[in-house]
């Protein structure tokens, strides 16, 4: 025996909303770093790790500055590689 077919759209939708109920219902409890704290917290081995996205960090800056092409070159050669052999890049930009 078969179920009547508004009967199932009720099941359907009975699960739908159950779907969507445990969904929300699964959010966790965030909790923040206090204020006072925001400027002490540091990733240990990486300076000026919390920067605003608008600017390049000053610790970045001054080391690239440093850099000559030939650094480039040795430390990044997948980014130069494909201008001469005329390959794709296979690098995720972050």
């Amino acid at each position: 025996m078969t179920a009547h077919p508004s009967m199932r759209a009720l099941r359907c939708a009975a699960g739908v909303v159950l779907i969507v109920l445990a969904g929300c219902a699964s959010v966790p409890e965030r909790q923040p770093l206090p204020p006072e704290y925001t400027t002490k917290a540091v990733i240990p081995g990486i300076p000026e790790a919390r920067f605003w996205g608008d600017e390049w960090p000053t610790y970045s800056k001054e080391r690239m500055a440093t850099f000559t092409e030939t650094d480039f070159r040795r430390e990044f050669p997948s980014s130069y590689d494909h201008i001469v052999t005329h390959n794709p890049v296979h690098e995720l930009p972050v």
